[in-house]
């Protein structure tokens, strides 16, 4: 499940990779959506969502989930600030499977990781494991973001 599906290019990796996996993507920005909806990728569910808004946020994820079943993966790519992402990581977590991946893209690299570290502390009990990776290739291009690490939070 993604959160924030821009252009719909990590859909449509996400539904080419994981071949008979649903996959979910929520945004904002229903003209996003209509276009992800134009590539005509079957197992894939849209909906829109507000990252920016806890409400919105547990709305979508209570729809999804009526069945008890959580997601394995939710990566948030939504506004890429941290109170943004503090809002995916208090509310989001919940509805990840035991031993699942909460992972919070394009982090950027020069700001401080402290309020990430507190957000962690508060939700440690949802945690059994979380680390920075810095995205740090040949292939690296974010000119003017510095914005390519990630966090990753493994549920408990």
């Amino acid at each position: 499940m993604e959160i924030g599906i821009f252009s719909g290019a990590s859909i449509l990796a996400w539904r080419r990779f994981f071949t008979k996996a649903r996959i979910y993507g929520f945004d904002v920005d229903m003209e996003a959506m209509e276009n992800v909806k134009r590539m005509n990728l079957g197992g894939v569910i849209l909906d829109r969502m507000d990252a920016a808004s806890p409400e919105s946020m547990n709305e979508v994820f209570e729809k999804y989930t009526t069945d008890g079943e959580l997601f394995d993966v939710v990566i948030d790519d939504a506004v890429h600030e941290i109170p943004q992402q503090a809002v995916t990581i208090r509310n989001a977590l919940k509805y990840v499977k035991q031993g699942g991946f909460l992972i919070i893209e394009d982090i950027y690299r020069d700001k401080d990781h402290a309020p990430y570290e507190e957000l962690l502390r508060e939700m440690k009990e949802l945690i059994s494991f979380s680390t920075f990776i810095v995205c740090d290739h040949a292939n690296r291009w974010s000119p003017g973001w510095n914005n390519d690490e990630l966090l990753v939070i493994v549920r408990a």
